[in-house]
């Protein structure tokens, strides 16, 4: 086994082939790397390689665990997309990994009805309550114990940092886990995947698969389209960060890169800061992205009229001393954590994460 974790477990899991399969290098089943796994939210896909290499033995609990969060989840989508109030204008995101991850929710970006109301109508249909914001509300659908989170718009603290009119024309039915459900385009869903990353401070390696999966799949046009979408949303220097990243990971793991990464980094430049960071942490998973890059990703984002005039707005309200600091206090939070898994096992007693 690699001396350093992170590489390890990404030998273990593998790399997509010109198919786009994963082809597993040196499978090897550990206590540790399925933590890492679960920290990574790749715990799914880690046991699943496992057992279809015929290497799972002592994880065969955490295997069983993995395949009934998976299946809850499906269960939870089917539910969701049936329950939706008939000419609801909506879209499953941040759902293109074509592989088992672990994400705690399902989340939709909505355009109509409204927030209020479509929270009314899953309340009336029996889901749980957890809580809203300005842009979003989350209910626990209480047969599965899987969260929806939906919003009408991207943004964080109010502040829009990925336009949603953008992805709108381009929303299209895909089928996930069985169920056909109005989906934002793959290119969109990546740009989405790439801003929510540095939004969060932490990559993770669910994001890795995402992005080179995706790539390996990309069409020439589907690539362009993604390009389109992210200087829309001026998150070039997002995606300098973040594909530099990927691009260390893919190398120091496989001697590989993925197809059209190279154009990527040409077209937005490289990141030093996060190559020497991550390279200095032995390739640490989650990686926490470096002060630089969310200074240069806020300079770039100024350029975008709906991210500008939303964080105008919410200058008067940096004067209220508890709403400052609240805000201030999730920013070290996210500068701090280590990661953001909540428990997703159908015994947990907490709202999965």
């Amino acid at each position: 086994m690699h001396t350093d974790p992170t590489i390890a477990l990404l030998r273990s899991v593998g790399y997509p082939d010109e198919a786009g399969e994963l082809k597993p290098l040196d499978t090897t089943e550990s206590s540790e790397l399925y933590s890492l796994a679960r920290r990574n939210k790749v715990g799914s896909l880690y046991v699943r390689v496992l057992r279809d290499e015929g290497d799972l033995s002592k994880l065969t609990p955490e295997w069983e665990d993995r395949r009934d969060f998976q299946e809850r989840q499906a269960r939870a989508l089917e539910r969701a997309t049936e329950r939706m109030p008939p000419g609801a204008e909506y879209a499953l995101v941040k759902s293109s990994h074509a592989v088992p991850v672990d994400s705690k929710d399902l989340d939709f970006i909505v355009f109509s009805p409204t927030l209020d109301k479509l929270e009314e109508h899953f309340l009336a249909a029996g889901y749980e309550f957890c809580g809203r914001s300005h842009s979003s509300f989350d209910v626990l659908d209480p047969e599965t114990s899987i969260q929806l989170d939906v919003q009408d718009s991207f943004s964080l603290q109010r502040v829009v940092y990925f336009d949603r009119e953008t992805v709108r024309e381009r929303i299209e039915p895909r089928e996930r886990d069985g169920v056909t459900v109005p989906c934002v385009s793959r290119p969109d869903d990546l740009a989405i995947l790439v801003i929510h990353s540095i939004t969060e401070q932490l990559f993770l390696l669910k994001e890795f698969y995402a992005a080179v999966l995706m790539l390996q799949g990309f069409s020439n046009r589907e690539f362009r389209t993604f390009l389109d979408a992210v200087d829309e949303n001026n998150i070039g220097a997002a995606c300098s960060a973040f594909f530099t990243v990927v691009r260390e990971l893919s190398r120091e793991a496989f001697d590989r890169e993925s197809p059209y990464i190279e154009e990527i980094l040409s077209r937005y430049g490289e990141s030093e800061a996060e190559r020497s960071a991550l390279r200095s942490n032995r390739f640490e998973t989650p990686h926490r992205y470096t002060g630089r890059t969310g200074v240069r990703t806020v300079a770039n984002k100024l350029r975008s009229h709906s991210f500008s005039r939303s964080l105008l707005a919410q200058a008067p309200r940096m004067l209220f001393p508890p709403t400052a600091f609240h805000i201030l206090s999730q920013i070290v939070l996210r500068r701090t954590r280590k990661d953001y898994v909540h428990d997703t096992s159908v015994k947990s007693e907490n709202p999965p994460d």
